[in-house]
């Protein structure tokens, strides 16, 4: 596994640093506490997770329709917490994607003066 070094400490970047960040594509060293940006992994990753949580909210609603007849409780429930019930799982696998991807593949670019500069 490739390991992915802080541009500007040279210390070991970790998933955990990436997954605190409340933006995928902007997070700070652990180590320097510098931030650090990436620009070539989320965004298509974000696009495919966008589009999963729209097809999951497309079966959802298939779902809900053929499950209402059977039972009438499901169609009284908000489409909205459905979405949000389909969305979350999805979330937390592409947030976890997000960051193993950047620590393997990413660019990460350090906008700042080195150390010792």
């Amino acid at each position: 596994m490739k390991e992915t070094v802080c541009p500007n400490c040279g210390k070991p970047l970790t998933g955990d640093m990436v997954r605190s960040s409340n933006v995928p594509c902007q997070f700070r060293c652990g180590h320097c506490r510098e931030r650090l940006y990436e620009y070539k992994v989320s965004a298509p990753i974000m696009i495919v997770s966008l589009a999963l949580i729209v097809l999951l909210i497309y079966l959802l609603m298939l779902l809900r329709n053929a499950a209402g007849s059977m039972v009438p409780a499901v169609q009284h429930v908000p489409m909205a917490v459905l979405a949000l019930v389909c969305a979350y799982p999805v979330f937390i696998v592409s947030e976890r994607m997000i960051a193993k991807h950047v620590i393997q593949n990413g660019k990460i670019i350090y906008r700042g003066k080195r150390k010792g500069s």
